[in-house]
């Protein structure tokens, strides 16, 4: 009983997200979250650094992990079955204490994306982040929990030359170097960045998504005008990043309750924790 539950939600959701599942449209980028590299098993590296994660919009952060992760899905190579995920906590600041994401990131890891998770790495990860950690941690299995490692920037390397090869390695070393020199959010893509991989483009990735969807020719069509509106995501503009919130029309009341209650209850919460 529980695992038809589980197959049925699965098939509900990947309906719900059928053109960003099939590549047909591409998500409003949140985030620098991709593709990074491929171990020498076949197993995709994902990676994200809390640098370049936008004030959360959670329907815009579901839409660009589900790209990403049905992108990683395509991007296994031999035997690999499975991702990695890195989660580099380099930035992390009370505009990323907001836990709305959480449930539906990790509902998308216990049941569409079942057992694709080999670990997961939270690369320096301040004390103020194990609040996000416990909030998620209870919304996955034991099994998954047993992914999770913590680690300093020089241990999630080691940790990768040893599962994913020296190349690998290299590359999280030079990006989380990267990401080091300064504190500007620059999410989605920017010279020296590629998404939603580094590896493999996107039309590659999804043509065989396409066709088992039915969802149309291979063209690939980013931000169509009516999925935006729809899913009221927020673009990024050279004016604002994610340390700055600027209201969007139609938002609800209770969204500018939670800009302006809610944020600084979590700036508050910030500055007690450091």
């Amino acid at each position: 009983l529980a695992a038809s539950k589980i197959l049925a939600e699965a098939l509900q959701w990947r309906e719900q997200y059928k053109d960003i599942l099939s590549g047909s449209r591409v998500p409003v980028w949140q985030s620098d979250f991709r593709i990074l590299a491929r171990a020498e098993t076949g197993h995709p590296i994902i990676y994200l650094c809390y640098r370049h994660q936008m004030f959360p919009n959670v329907q815009a952060i579901v839409e660009h992990g589900a790209y990403v992760l049905e992108a990683a899905v395509h991007s296994m190579r031999g035997d690999a079955r499975q991702f990695d995920v890195i989660i580099d906590c380099y930035g992390f600041n009370h505009t990323h204490l907001d836990p709305r994401p959480i449930v539906p990131l990790m509902k998308m890891i216990q049941q569409p994306y079942r057992d694709r998770l080999r670990t997961a790495i939270f690369v320096g990860a301040p004390s103020a982040f194990n609040l996000l950690y416990r909030v998620g941690s209870r919304l996955v299995n034991e099994n998954t929990r047993r992914k999770a490692m913590f680690a300093s920037p020089e241990e999630a390397v080691a940790h990768v030359a040893k599962t994913g090869g020296g190349e690998a390695a290299r590359t999280l070393q030079g990006v989380l170097s990267l990401n080091r020199e300064g504190m500007d959010c620059q999410p989605g893509e920017i010279e020296g960045r590629k998404m939603p991989s580094e590896v493999d483009d996107a039309v590659s990735l999804f043509q065989d998504a396409r066709r088992q969807l039915g969802s149309g020719p291979a063209d690939v069509h980013p931000h169509a005008e009516g999925s935006m509106a729809e899913a009221k995501v927020t673009v990024p503009s050279s004016r604002w990043c994610c340390r700055r919130r600027r209201s969007q029309p139609g938002e609800t009341r209770c969204a500018n309750n939670w800009q302006a209650s809610g944020f600084m209850r979590l700036k508050l919460v910030w500055h007690a924790l450091g």
